[in-house]
Formats: structure tokens, C-alpha cells, sequence
């Protein structure tokens, strides 16, 4: 199990991206794969997006080394303007985690998010670093 936490910057549009973001994520191992639930939020001028997703979560090497690189696709809800718009959202992603002590690393990861409005989507590219500690 591990436990991360991480700052966000996202661009959602060219005159809409934002630098004032953050998520938690919690990661179950079940065999090779992990259960991952992540809850999120993004800032912008006008109004504040939360995103709470689930899915899997794949190391892409063995689980020693230096470096820990994953792929990950979650699913959930993304939310806007105090309830105004819950719509679906479709999240894959890449990611490393390097250990530095003990149970405690350092993240970096990139997910790509589609949002499924009823007219139309949207693209979101989300950059993310931050830290992870790992209960084994």
C-alpha cells in the first residue's frame, strides 16, 4: 500500500491553464497490479474543478531499483462550479517513483485527461511531482 501526495499543473485550454493544483492518491497492491484511488483539485480564476478517479496502476519494471516507472488508467468524476457540471472522466498516465529513504520516494508523473461533456470534450494534460510513502 502506499500513499502519495503531489502538486499539479494542468493546461486545459491556452487562456485556462492552471499552476494551483494537487491531488492525493492511495495504492492497494492486488498481485502485480495496484488499485490506485486518486481525489483532486485544480484552480482556475473563475471557478475550482475537483476530480475524484479509480482504476489500475502497472509497474513497468520489477518492483527493486533505482527507479519505479508505472502506467495507470483511471475513471471517475470530474466536477465544476459547485456541482454545476459532473461529468465523466477517462485518465491514463505515466509515472516514476524513486525511492530516497526508507518507505519514502519522490514522483513524477504526466496523465493525459479527457472529459466527456455532453456537446463536446476536452483535453487536459496534467504534469505532477510529489511524494509517495509505501506502508509494506
Amino acid at each position: 500500500m502506499s500513499i502519495g501526495a503531489s502538486y499539479d499543473v494542468l493546461s486545459h485550454v491556452p487562456e485556462e491553464n492552471s499552476t494551483t493544483g494537487a491531488h492525493v492518491d492511495f495504492a492497494m497492491g492486488m498481485g502485480r497490479w495496484l488499485v490506485v484511488a486518486e481525489l483532486g483539485f485544480t484552480a482556475f480564476e473563475e471557478a475550482t474543478v475537483q476530480t475524484y478517479v479509480g482504476g489500475a496502476r502497472y509497474p513497468l519494471l520489477g518492483a527493486g531499483g533505482a527507479y519505479r516507472p508505472y502506467a495507470q488508467l483511471l475513471l471517475g468524476l470530474w466536477r465544476c462550479c459547485d456541482g454545476d457540471f459532473n461529468e465523466l472522466v477517462l485518465q491514463p498516465g505515466f509515472g516514476v517513483d524513486v525511492p530516497v529513504s526508507g518507505r519514502f520516494g519522490l514522483r513524477a508523473a504526466v496523465d493525459y485527461r479527457r472529459v466527456f461533456f455532453a456537446e463536446a470534450g476536452e483535453n487536459h494534460v496534467r504534469v505532477s511531482a510529489g511524494v509517495v510513502v509505501a506502508f509494506q
